[in-house]
């Protein structure tokens, strides 16, 4: 999870949790739960309006990245490993999935 900087109130470091939403949830997907955490969890974000979810493949590294409308999560990016993703909501950053890969 992560919080901006305008939101940090959000985390309470006495009580080890974030008290509201984040503003972003990383979901690193399973083999063995990778269904669950499509549908289930995903409705939960959507539930709690988290307004940025990544779905990781840790089989293949695919990242999905979701950004929350009015009308629902609207997929903004899809990328494999071999593609350094560049998330939408960090437009300065990215990460070189690549190097994870040949780090296997």
């Amino acid at each position: 999870m992560y919080l901006a900087k305008e939101h940090l109130d959000r985390y309470h470091d006495a009580k080890g949790y974030i008290e509201g939403t984040p503003d972003l949830v990383v979901e690193v997907l399973s083999p063995s739960t990778a269904a669950y955490d499509r549908v289930e969890k995903f409705d939960a974000y959507r539930r709690a309006e988290v307004p940025w979810v990544w779905l990781v493949d840790q089989e293949t590294l695919v990242v999905e990245e979701y950004q929350r409308t009015a009308e629902g999560y609207l997929g903004v990016g899809v990328v494999g490993a071999e593609t350094p993703f560049r998330p939408r909501l960090f437009p300065a950053w990215q990460v070189d999935l690549s190097r994870a890969v040949a780090s296997r």
